[in-house]
């Protein structure tokens, strides 16, 4: 049942589009009008929870380019945290403290970036060189004090971890990682 939800969704979206549209004139404007409400139709995903539980943080493009919103798990309108020109793949919120990891791809490419906010749209900035590379973005660590993430700069053909300090955007590279390029030398 619960895997039919979206397929239901859009049914009925589709249903009131096209009952919406029934009285308007037909042939090509008709046409336009149900494509247009029809491209209007959102979509929601990656969510994640505040440490408190009291908000949730998620990647939606209502504003016409995916972006994070926040709103409360009481209900309301969700508050747009970021407001960039390029999408964002997914969010993170940390499980210690009001910031938010994310993946950006710039210009909607393979170079995912890895950035941090704050829940209210401060504080924003790159973890990531920010170049050609391609960088994932996978969790925090249960203490909040580091991102596992990974990134193809030591080899183009490769992603390897890391786990990044966001204070510091400093990052080391995974131990498993390190031990298997000292057996190869």
């Amino acid at each position: 049942m619960h895997r039919d939800f979206p397929a239901t969704a859009l049914a009925s979206c589709l249903t009131r589009t096209l009952a919406a549209t029934a009285g308007a004139q037909p042939g090509a404007d008709a046409t336009a009008a149900m494509v247009t409400r029809m491209a209007k139709v959102g979509r929601a995903s990656s969510p994640t929870f505040s440490p408190d539980g009291r908000r949730l943080a998620f990647v939606s493009d209502m504003s016409g380019v995916p972006q994070i919103w926040v709103m409360s798990t009481d209900g309301g309108w969700p508050t747009l945290v970021t407001n960039d020109d390029d999408p964002v793949g997914n969010v993170i919120w940390s499980p210690t403290a009001d910031w938010l990891a994310y993946s950006l791809a710039p210009g909607g490419g393979m170079n995912t970036q890895v950035y941090v906010v704050k829940a209210d749209g401060s504080g924003q900035r790159r973890l990531t060189k920010g170049g050609k590379e391609t960088n994932r973005l996978f969790q925090w660590t249960h203490d909040g004090r580091h991102l596992a993430t990974g990134s193809n700069t030591r080899n183009p053909s490769a992603i390897d971890a890391y786990l990044t300090d966001p204070s510091s955007t400093a990052r080391a590279q995974s131990r498993q990682r390190t031990r298997r390029s000292r057996r190869s030398s």
